[in-house]
């Protein structure tokens, strides 16, 4: 009797291997690191972001000392909610996969005569980083603001100044709000 036992017991320890070996011998697919697109993101370190604005001043007003801005575009949306109290002017900026500004437009009233060709040569003359959707450049654009105040208006009005103007540009004054 207990050898009968035995075979029952070896019989069905045979069939249970005999389904569960092809699990064993299943290959699975290559991990995800291996794919290329897995590697490109996690070499990335943001994968997914908006326009990078480098510089804001026009390169003839920058100096080494100049420090960079790097600060990413915000919509207005967001400026306005941050900044409820906050007289804000508007403008949409078109930037290009390789960072290159290919239009502005202001969107709201001008504060005062030529503003609006102020912000598009203070904006096309900046440099930027283009957005990125999985890590890749893409073309963006995006409507965005910034606080309208004396110092604001002061810069913008100096894109239209001869860079060998008298009047130094402050480096820790910026734009945006």
């Amino acid at each position: 009797m207990a050898v009968a036992g035995a075979l029952v017991l070896l019989t069905a320890a045979t069939l249970v291997l005999q389904f569960v070996a092809p699990v064993f011998a299943y290959e699975t697919p290559a991990a995800a690191d291996d794919q290329p697109l897995a590697k490109v993101v996690r070499l990335c370190a943001v994968p997914d972001r908006g326009i990078i604005v480098t510089y804001l001043l026009v390169p003839a007003r920058r100096t080494r000392q100049t420090p960079a801005d790097n600060y990413e575009l915000q919509t207005a949306k967001r400026i306005a909610t941050e900044h409820p109290a906050a007289k804000l002017a508007t403008f949409t900026i078109s930037v290009s996969a390789a960072g290159r500004p290919s239009r502005v437009v202001l969107t709201s009233a001008p504060a005062y005569a030529g503003m609006a060709d102020d912000v598009r040569r203070t904006y096309m003359s900046s440099t930027y980083k283009p957005a990125l959707r999985n890590c890749t450049p893409v073309d963006a654009t995006i409507t965005t603001a910034f606080r309208l105040s004396p110092q604001t208006v002061r810069i913008l009005k100096l894109s239209r100044r001869d860079p060998s103007g008298s009047e130094p540009v402050d480096s820790n004054v910026k734009v945006h709000a």
